[in-house]
């Protein structure tokens, strides 16, 4: 079952004082007790959920009255209304993504689903993943085999790679596999739509999976295309952009000065490319100030631009 799924389940059981162990959540859902534990931050974080744990009774419990699934609290609304647009802009599977939804839609009243119809989350570009890759992806990090496949990464190269599937992740507007790369001997992300033909191999897994590790690895850099390197940047808007910027969090550690309307912006990254794209997005609106590189890839790119007029 989906995290979604699991979220609805938690929550009606600590809503009716029904006190939850994680090992409890974990058998009714077969995942890890790691998983569970992750579910419940994630309600705490995103839901601000008053989940705490009883040291003297070994259970979870809401410390307050609380629900997701409220009538009278606009969570499930909004809730609502972001998975639904999320199903339909990342083409999540119609049966699953419906029967979440129908169990969302139980605990609204008529007037509230329609209202929720009226609430759009827009993901501005969408880059849907083959139904076959992903399928083989999901089959095979639920069996724990590896596989390979063939990869065509930003500079057009080709390579047959052998990995050890580990997470898939959304964007909010792409796939992407985070994986132990076995030839490389280290994590890796690969956007699935440049993936090809991939293959289940019945092998053993070598990387002993550490759930912190991963986190980092997910979480440190700037966007999805991560790696262990982290660099810092800083940018410079101007006009219409300093409004824009300064209700917007690119990153968790990023810092924001606002000088004479001028703000700039620094923050850590790992990929040069997408937070170039990022910055050109905002046309003559932005520009790097550091790292040297990426003021240089600036400069070139619009360079670029030039030559097609």
């Amino acid at each position: 079952m989906s995290q979604t799924e699991r979220i609805i389940y938690i929550d009606k059981q600590l809503s009716k004082k029904k006190y939850l162990t994680i090992n409890k959540i974990s058998e009714k859902f077969e995942i890890s007790t790691r998983q569970a534990k992750r579910d419940l931050e994630y309600m705490r974080d995103r839901f601000y959920a008053p989940i705490i744990y009883d040291h003297k009774e070994h259970y979870y419990k809401y410390e307050k009255d609380f629900s997701l699934t409220n009538n009278n609290d606009d969570n499930t609304l909004i809730f609502k209304a972001i998975f639904d647009n999320f199903s339909h802009a990342n083409g999540l599977q119609p049966l699953s993504s419906s029967l979440i939804s129908e169990g969302i839609d139980n605990t609204l009243s008529e007037s509230d689903k329609n209202l929720s119809k009226k609430i759009l989350f827009l993901s501005p570009i969408v880059d849907l993943p083959d139904k076959n890759i992903f399928s083989v992806v999901s089959f095979s990090m639920k069996n724990n085999y590896c596989i390979k496949f063939k990869y065509t990464n930003l500079s057009n190269i080709i390579s047959q790679r052998e990995v050890e599937p580990l997470r898939l992740v959304n964007d909010g507007k792409a796939w992407y596999l985070i994986a132990y790369d076995i030839q490389k001997k280290g994590l890796r992300n690969f956007h699935l739509s440049r993936m090809e033909n991939p293959q289940e191999l019945k092998k053993e897994y070598s990387y002993i999976e550490d759930a912190e590790e991963l986190k980092k690895y997910i979480t440190s850099g700037f966007g999805i295309f991560m790696n262990t390197i982290s660099y810092n940047a800083t940018i410079e808007f101007f006009g219409k952009a300093v409004n824009m910027v300064k209700t917007q969090i690119w990153h968790k550690e990023q810092k924001v000065i606002i000088k004479n309307n001028t703000l700039f912006l620094s923050l850590p990254f790992s990929s040069y490319d997408e937070i170039l794209s990022k910055i050109l997005s905002f046309g003559a609106l932005a520009k790097p100030m550091a790292p040297d590189k990426l003021v240089d890839m600036w400069k070139a790119e619009i360079n670029k631009m030039q030559k097609i007029l």
